[in-house]
């Protein structure tokens, strides 16, 4: 009778030691995932039509997120969408790395197509690549974030809007 007890206790302990295992096993890959999932966004869709009224530069309020690698890369941010002006006047978009002031000249191309004004209903479309480089100094270790700005050229009642849309971020292969 000592004998089953004692395998019985044995037995126990063993199942016990594989159950905490694998339970310490599970909470750290649901830890680890979640980390990685939560640090960065890097695309955004659009959906609805948005109205921006306003001379550049001010932010659109669209960001996405990339996390730097400790050695800087090359960043590529692209931003497609339909847009139709309220005004006819030239509409820049650009890019605010990390906080910093709007940017239309610094990464790329900037100038929205003209489109005759009022009532064109989305005849134009738009894309842009931007190519932020570890030169250009606004890049750090860790997450990034890359937000949406411009506006009007010449008057602070411009107004302009964006209908679908998406904003997306990677690092540079």
């Amino acid at each position: 009778m000592i004998d089953v007890a004692n395998h019985l206790t044995k037995a126990t302990s063993k199942i016990n030691k594989s159950v905490v295992l694998a339970a310490v096993l599970t909470c750290l890959l649901i830890a680890g995932t979640g980390s990685a999932f939560s640090a960065t966004k890097p695309i955004l869709r659009v959906l609805e039509d948005r109205t921006f009224v306003g001379q550049c530069c001010f932010s659109f309020g669209e960001q996405v997120s990339i996390t730097e690698p400790a050695t800087i890369q090359p960043v590529i941010v692209t931003w497609s969408g339909d847009y139709s002006p309220n005004d006819a006047d030239a509409y820049f978009v650009g890019l605010s790395v990390n906080g910093s002031r709007c940017k239309t000249v610094a990464y790329g191309a900037r100038v929205l197509a003209y489109n005759p004004g009022p009532g064109s209903t989305y005849s134009t479309a738009a894309s842009f690549q931007w190519i932020v480089m570890p030169s250009d100094g606004v890049l750090v270790t860790g997450k990034n974030t890359f937000e949406l700005c411009g506006g009007g050229k010449n008057s602070p009642t411009d107004s302009l809007t964006l209908g679908l849309n998406t904003l997306a971020v990677q690092l540079a292969p």
